[in-house]
This record gives C-alpha cells, structure tokens and sequence, in this order.
C-alpha cells in the first residue's frame, strides 16, 4: 500500500515522541508499504517564532514571516529522517519546494496550484521513506517560499496522496479523531465520530473544528481521497471521513478569531474597494469574509483572520475603519437544520439562555450564530446539550 501520513505538531514535540513514531514507521516500511510522511513543526515552534518576530515588529514583513515560519518544518522532518536512518530505516527529507509544491504568490496563506513531486517519486522508487515539511511551498514564478496557512500542513498531506493516488491518508494528533464539539468545553459530553461524510467534515472545519483544515477535507473530496483522523500512538482507529449515503452526524463547532469591520458612510461595493485597497497595500494574507450586513451610518464586515495577522490588519484599516475583534461564530452542523425549524429553535434557545446574536448564516448542511466573544462556552454548552445529547431534531 501507498501511504500518507501527516504527524500533528504535537505528535512531534520532542526527540522521544519522533523516535517513537520512526520505529512505527519502520515496521510499517518493513511490511511493504511505501510511505509519504508530512510533518508539523515540533510542539508550538510556529507560535514561538510568531512571538519572536514580534519582539522586532508587530507587522513583519509577510514574505520574510513565510521564511521564518518555514523553518519550523524543516526541523521535524530532519529529526524524523535521522530518526528512521539510525534505526536502519532508509529515510530522506524535503523541503515544501524540494518536492514540488507550487502555489501562488499569496504569502501566509498560499495555495497549492500544483505538484511536480520528480524527487519524491525518485525516491520512492528506491524504496526510501520520504518525508516532505508540511504547510509550505515555493511560488514558480518568483521562486519564492510560500506558506499555506495555520494547518496548512494538512493540505500538502492531502495534495501528496492525491498526486500519488494514495490509498488512504492518515492525519495523526493528539485526539482520538473529530467530536461533536470541542472536547475542551466544559459541562457536555462529547461523541466521537467512526464515519463523516466529506461534506459534514467540511462544514465543521469550516466553521471552527481545528483537528483538520478545511482546505484539506475540499482537496480530499475532489481526489476522493479517504482521510483518516486519529491518535498519532495508535494505529487504525479514529475517524474516516469518506463518501458516504446516510448523514447522520450533528456536532457543535466555534471559531473565536473573528472580527467586525465597520466602514461608515460606504456602500458595500465600496468597503470591499476599501478594505482590498488596504490588504494590497500591506501584502497581508485575504481574510474569510463570512458575513455583511448594512449599518445605520455604513458597512459591517465580519471576517475571521489568524491572530498573528490581526494587528497588521488594524494599522492597516486605522482611519478606514474601525476593528472590533470581540466577536465569535458557533456552528450547529447537521441534516434538516435549515429547511425546517431548526434556526427557529437555535434562535430561541440563545434567547433563552441571554445569548446575544447579531447575525445569521445558512448553508445546506450548517446554521451559524454570530455572537459576542465572551459567550462561546456558553452557546456551545446549551446547543450541544440540545441538538446533540437532548432531542435532536429530524
């Protein structure tokens, strides 16, 4: 069998952690399996280097944040390979752009336009184990290095196995697979998925569920790539997410890093105009825009943008407009949410529970709440205990 493995940051924190899964790979390797493995960087590493560059600058320049972040990567998957060697394993590493992972020029949050992987099939063919940094690329174009965004490793694990026609990739963490809710909120029970449909996973991914990137699950299902979500210690179990006939799946997801963008006096084609005008003019990575609405004296914009770039997009705004990052979504994913009560009864049960709400999206599969930031255990606690654990609505 052909391979993929991705291995989470925390599945590679330390010299202990990465021998260990060198020996799992070495044995894998000796049954006769050819094998990609993608890496994170070790632990927090990429916060770590984040917070370093802003100890110089809070708005670095993205290009030279892309090579920065980059090293990250290129430590664990040297670890890994001498790992694998010692053992006996033969083994060799790679860069994003070593093996071929061309994006486009957008830094910090680039996308794969193509794979040219020559070495890693060369590789491959000697019978080598092949491990390739996850989360960067280079642009063919300029030549220079891109990186993908948070998760973004994620993504080239997917676009590896898609290219090798892979029979299945596995991304390892350090949960046991994906749950009906954050299982770090408190007061609910979380249920462990065994199957997901693509489109589910997509949805909460999308929505807030940080054990994959979206962009994977998108990649995945175009290459009808099955993935599975597992513990990086244990083999086999976990979560698949493939196609499949009966959806019957709900969970509860939030993304915290959302924020309001208010341009007065504007139009929405205007505040877009504005708001690309700044982006350009800073070379800062183009944030989801999940939800406009108009104002009373203008636009609001809700967007959801990493940490690391919000700064830079407040220097960039100052005097466009103002930026009020008090803001969260929280996601209720399943079947027959949006035609029939359901946003009815969500809407309800935040009022209920003095949830405030400003603002309301659908999509076939999900129906999302915007809400003040402060409140997102409490809206995940009442709408997991309802749709997920209490009645459960058809």
């Amino acid at each position: 069998m052909l391979l993929v493995k991705k291995y989470g940051g925390s599945s590679v924190s330390s010299p202990e952690k990465i021998l260990e899964i060198a020996k799992r790979l070495k044995d894998l390797a000796d049954q006769g399996n050819k094998l990609i493995i993608i890496v994170s960087a070790m632990g927090d590493t990429t916060d770590d280097l984040v917070h370093l560059s802003r100890r110089i600058t809070h708005t670095p320049v993205q290009r030279e944040l892309d090579m920065l972040l980059s090293a990250g990567e290129r430590i664990s998957m040297s670890l890994l390979a001498i790992a694998l060697n010692s053992l006996g394993a033969e083994a060799i590493s790679f860069t994003g752009s070593q093996s071929g992972v061309f994006t486009d020029g957008s830094h910090n949050n680039a996308r794969i336009k193509t794979i040219k992987a020559f070495r890693v099939q060369e590789e491959l063919d000697k019978g080598l184990i092949v491990i390739i940094a996850g989360f960067q690329g280079v642009n063919p174009d300029t030549k220079e290095i891109t990186t993908l965004g948070r998760g973004g490793s994620d993504t080239t694990a997917v676009a590896m196995a898609a290219q090798f026609k892979a029979d299945r990739c596995d991304i390892l963490t350090d949960v046991r697979g994906i749950y009906s809710i954050d299982p770090r909120v408190s007061g609910v029970s979380p249920r462990a998925f065994t199957h997901l449909d693509y489109n589910a996973a997509l949805e909460m991914t999308y929505w807030g569920a940080r054990v994959l990137h979206y962009r994977s699950v998108e990649l995945a299902e175009r290459a009808q790539i099955p993935i599975l979500v597992h513990l990086s210690s244990e083999e086999g179990s976990g979560t698949l997410i493939e196609s499949m006939e009966e959806k019957n799946f709900k969970a509860v997801n939030y993304n915290s890093h959302v924020a309001r963008l208010h341009f007065k006096e504007v139009e929405l084609s205007e505040a877009l105009g504005k708001f690309k005008t700044a982006l350009n003019s800073d070379k800062l990575p183009t944030p989801q825009i999940i939800y406009q609405r108009n104002h009373r004296d203008g636009i609001d914009l809700f967007i959801s943008t990493s940490p690391e770039n919000f700064e830079g997009l407040q220097k960039s705004l100052d005097g466009i407009a103002t930026v009020d990052s008090n803001w969260a979504t929280v996601t209720l994913t399943g079947r027959g949410l949006v035609n029939s009560e359901g946003p009815f009864e969500v809407a309800e049960i935040l009022k209920q529970n003095q949830i405030p709400f400003e603002g309301l999206i659908t999509t076939p599969l999900s129906l999302s709440f915007l809400i003040p930031h402060d409140k997102i255990q409490r809206a995940s606690q009442v709408l997991h205990e309802k749709f997920i654990t209490g009645c459960r609505p058809n």
